[in-house]
């Protein structure tokens, strides 16, 4: 059971779990969440309706991930220059053990992520409210179903 948690800037040694949970979690929600930013849903319905047709490409999917992971490595670099803009949820006794990290501000908030296994214990909520001040923000520019349904929560 998750007890505390530390609140930290990010470091150097944090981009690593960024890049690979950032990456990975918008691009799982991409294909799901209409509203997600960087895929454009008539672009996935079209390649959904050609899948099972003789016109579909695999490739075609590969040459829009290589698109959509660059697109996302470039945005992720940006926002690495502005560490005012993140916060790092760790074990208080141990930094280097990981629990999520959040990047936004009451501009534009871009991300939350919490490991699974540290899900429920108030990470995301601890992160949100450290970015926002309790405030919400201008806009959002990623979303996903979870993200949805933790800001009705908040």
């Amino acid at each position: 059971m998750l007890t505390e948690i530390k609140l930290r800037p990010i470091g150097e040694d944090d981009h690593g779990f960024v890049y690979v949970n950032w990456i990975g979690t918008v691009k799982g929600s991409i294909r799901t969440d209409p509203d997600a930013v960087s895929w454009n849903p008539a672009t996935q319905a079209t390649l959904d309706s050609l899948r099972n047709t003789a016109f579909y490409d695999p490739r075609a999917e590969r040459v829009l991930d290589a698109f959509y992971r660059d697109h996302e490595h470039r945005f992720i670099e940006h926002q690495l220059t502005l560490p005012e803009h993140w916060t790092i949820a760790c074990d208080p006794e141990d930094e280097s053990i990981l629990f999520g990290f959040g990047c936004g501000t009451l501009d534009a908030f871009h991300m939350l992520f919490v490991k699974p296994q540290f899900r429920r214990y108030g990470v995301a909520s601890a992160m949100y409210e450290k970015l926002t001040k309790g405030q919400r923000p201008a806009s959002f520019t990623r979303r996903s179903e979870r993200g949805n349904a933790f800001l009705a929560s908040v």
